[in-house]
């Protein structure tokens, strides 16, 4: 309201603003107080990182800067876990699982040849492998693939996110071969990664086939 009712010249000397940034106050302070209102914000927190800021430390990680203390991986962890609960995951065997794909992914390291990220792909695809009995316990593996492209996993790209998504279709497939070998948009390397996380991901799952936590390693 005070935006609104002000002057120009009131603008400039209350908030230290200059002529050619007065024509973007308004529809600025607009934009946020809809955005407040739709959402119902209660709370708004201000900082003063910058865009500048962020690239520079996604450049430090991507580089493997030791001076950057960023764990990626616990986010991604954190938003799969979200997504995860929210579609009703069976909490016990999804965690179960996940242990069980990592304990291979890192004892079969020697046979896949996969690296640090793909063994990030695995926990994301072992998190998210059953989203899909959310719509229908029939077709797991197609709702599984529908549901996490068309929703975000905070840390993942989406080429990432694709390669996600094949790893819990195919993981159930009777004709793995023929999801992979349609047009999806990853490229062949990507998609021999997609089959190795995909097998991983099944033997993971087996291993709780009771759901009853049987197996401790």
């Amino acid at each position: 309201r005070s935006v609104i009712q002000a002057s120009d010249q009131l603008l400039v000397d209350r908030y230290g603003l200059n002529n050619s940034e007065l024509d973007q106050v308004l529809p600025t302070v607009l934009l946020e107080h809809e955005l407040v209102t739709s959402l119902q914000i209660r709370h708004v927190w201000t900082s003063s990182i910058d865009l500048l800021d962020g690239l520079a430390v996604n450049a430090a990680i991507d580089a493997d800067s030791r001076a950057i203390k960023f764990d990626h991986t616990r986010i991604i962890r954190s938003s799969a876990m979200w997504l995860s609960d929210w579609y009703h995951v069976d909490r016990q065997h999804r965690n179960a699982v996940a242990e069980f794909a990592l304990q291979l992914f890192d004892r079969l390291k020697s046979l896949h040849g996969l690296g640090k990220r793909e063994r990030v792909l695995l926990e994301t695809a072992a998190i998210l492998a059953d989203v899909g009995t959310y719509i229908d316990e029939q077709d797991v593996g197609v709702n599984n693939e529908y549901l996490i492209r068309a929703t975000d996993v905070i840390g993942l790209s989406t080429h990432e996110q694709r390669m996600v998504a094949l790893v819990t279709h195919i993981y159930t497939s009777h004709k793995p071969g023929v999801y992979l070998s349609m047009d999806n948009g990853l490229r062949r390397a990507e998609r021999v990664a997609a089959a190795k996380l995909a097998s991983l991901l099944r033997i993971a799952d087996a291993l709780d086939a009771s759901r009853r936590q049987k197996i401790s390693q």
